[in-house]
């Protein structure tokens, strides 16, 4: 009767491990896309890259960039928090340590899209 009694719980634990390995897997496929050189994003369709503030890290900005180049670039940089890429034209905005622009807040970390600036989505470096 023991020997029942530990395997049930057993079992019931191991469902609940594999329960919460499919909902963490879920939830990682749902807010986070792989990418070149291994990186994660998480996608934020709301609009360009701000911490829960509404201020942003130094930056850069480059016309003529495709999705790629601008995902390649900032996966490759380790001080790249994520980009900003425009949602009508080749244009994104790199976001980290040593952008040549001034930040609106040192040491400012990207958190969110903001819907301030809709025409963006920003995408936050989640591993490398």
């Amino acid at each position: 009767m023991t020997g029942a009694t530990t395997f049930s719980v057993d079992r019931s634990h191991k469902e609940n491990i594999v329960k919460r390995a499919l909902i963490a897997l879920s939830f990682s496929l749902l807010f986070s896309v792989p990418s070149f050189g291994g990186s994660l994003w998480s996608i934020d369709h709301a609009g360009v890259c701000r911490d829960n503030s509404g201020q942003y890290p130094r930056w850069n900005e480059y016309d003529e960039w495709t999705l790629e180049k601008c995902e390649m670039t900032c996966g490759q940089n380790q001080n790249c928090q994520g980009f900003a890429m425009a949602k009508n034209k080749n244009y994104c905005q790199l976001f980290g340590s040593d952008g040549s622009r001034p930040a609106s807040k040192e040491g400012t970390i990207i958190t969110r899209g903001d819907s301030r600036q809709s025409g963006y989505t920003c995408f936050i470096k989640v591993s490398r």
